[in-house]
C-alpha cells in the first residue's frame, strides 16, 4: 500500500466528517427557530486555553476551542472542537443534547447524551468514538448557590463517573462572574479498549475549581475569561500521552458572539 495515498485518504475522510458535523449544526438551526416563540438563544465562541482537561484527564496543551451552543424551552445542545496550537488539525470534537425538568421551585433534573469524537486519539489503543448519557439532579439555595450532583456512564469505556459541584454567579459592574468548585470518581474497566490487550482498569478522583468573568461589549459580543486550577489523585497515565501530573493551574480567553 502507498503510504502517501493512505495519508492523504486519511486527510480525505476528516474533512468530510468534520464537513458533515458543520453542516448537521448549520441545518439544524431553521429547525430550532421554528420550534418555539423568542425562546431559543444560540451562541458561538471561540477563543483559546492552556490545555485541555476533562474530568482530570489533560488531553492536550494549549489547544484553540470553539463552540456552538443552543437552548430552547427545556432543551439545550452543544458542539465543542478543539485543536491544539501543535497540529494541523482537529484534536476532538464534542457533541451533546440534553432536556432538563423543573422539580419544585428552586430544583432540577436534566437528562444528556454526549458524543465523543477522538479525531486524532493520542494513544493507540483509544477509542476514535464514544457515548456518555449522564443524568444531573441541581438546586438553588437562597443565597444563590447551586449545589449538584451528576452520574454518568460511557458505554465504550465502560466508564462510570459520579461528580458533585457547587456554584455562584455574582452581577458588578465588570461583568457576569461565576465560581464553581467541583470534585468527582470515575472507574473505568477498560481504559484502552481497542489496543488488543487484557482489558486496563482504572480508578481515581479528579478535583478543580474555576473563576469565569463574562463582559459584555455589544448587543451581541462577549468576551469571557477563566482561571483555573484542576488536579487528580491517582490517575493511570495510560489515559494520555502526556506526563501524569497532580494539580496544575490553567485560563482560557474566549469571544463569544450571541445570536
Amino acid at each position: 500500500m502507498n503510504p502517501y495515498r493512505s495519508a492523504y485518504s486519511t486527510r480525505v475522510l476528516r474533512c468530510r466528517r468534520i464537513f458533515a458535523v458543520a453542516a448537521l449544526i448549520w441545518t439544524s438551526i431553521p429547525t430550532l427557530m421554528c420550534a418555539s416563540d423568542g425562546a431559543l438563544s444560540l451562541t458561538l465562541s471561540s477563543g483559546v486555553a492552556s490545555d485541555h482537561v476533562y474530568r482530570g484527564i489533560e488531553r492536550a496543551g494549549t489547544v484553540w476551542q470553539s463552540s456552538f451552543y443552543g437552548s430552547v424551552a427545556d432543551w439545550k445542545g452543544r458542539v465543542w472542537l478543539g485543536k491544539p496550537v501543535d497540529s494541523d488539525g482537529l484534536e476532538e470534537v464534542q457533541s451533546s443534547l440534553g432536556r432538563s425538568w423543573a422539580i419544585g421551585a428552586a430544583s432540577a433534573i436534566e437528562i444528556t447524551g454526549m458524543h465523543f469524537w477522538y479525531v486524532d486519539p493520542p494513544v493507540d489503543g483509544a477509542p476514535v468514538h464514544s457515548f456518555e448519557g449522564a443524568v444531573r439532579f441541581s438546586s438553588t439555595t437562597r443565597d444563590g448557590w447551586k449545589p449538584s450532583l451528576q452520574c454518568a456512564y460511557d458505554i465504550r469505556y465502560r466508564a462510570r463517573s459520579v461528580e458533585i459541584s457547587i456554584a455562584r454567579e455574582f452581577l458588578t459592574d465588570a461583568g457576569s462572574w461565576e465560581l464553581r468548585a467541583y470534585t468527582g470518581q470515575v472507574a473505568a474497566r477498560d481504559v484502552l479498549p481497542d489496543s488488543g490487550e487484557a482489558a486496563l482498569h482504572d480508578n481515581y478522583v479528579y478535583y478543580g475549581a474555576d473563576c469565569d468573568l463574562r463582559r459584555k461589549l455589544s448587543a451581541h459580543w462577549s468576551v469571557q475569561g477563566r482561571i483555573g486550577v484542576v488536579g487528580s489523585t491517582n490517575l493511570n497515565a495510560a489515559w494520555s500521552a502526556l506526563p501524569p501530573q497532580t494539580a496544575r493551574g490553567r485560563f482560557a480567553l474566549s469571544a463569544l458572539y450571541q445570536f
